[in-house]
């Protein structure tokens, strides 16, 4: 689920952006969204290309670190946590600039 709140507390951070204007290769006007996911010392967990609109990458995201919802029987505590502290998404223009900060849950 996203949610387009700031978290105060947060796992790591998902990036989308285009990357169009960002020099060769990307030097077609074709719009190509991309998403990152990083950690919080800055390691690239995951990523994703290749998206015509900004809502696919966003549908993507959703679709892979969006909660399950399972069971209160089956969580235990350390594993309620996780799924408390979300992912902070960061939502770029197509200029670069921040757009929108929000969270995944």
């Amino acid at each position: 689920m996203i949610v387009y709140e700031k978290p105060a507390e947060y796992r790591g951070t998902i990036e989308v952006y285009d990357v169009r204007g960002l020099g060769w290769p990307y030097d077609s006007e074709t719009p190509e969204w991309r998403w990152r996911c990083k950690s919080r010392n800055n390691t690239i967990l995951a990523s994703g290309e290749g998206y015509k609109r900004r809502a696919g990458a966003l549908n993507a995201i959703d679709a892979q670190y969006a909660s399950r919802i399972i069971s209160e029987r089956e969580l235990t505590a350390d594993a309620l946590r996780i799924l408390v502290v979300p992912w902070r998404l960061v939502i770029h223009d197509r200029h670069g600039n921040i757009e929108r900060i929000g969270a995944v849950y």
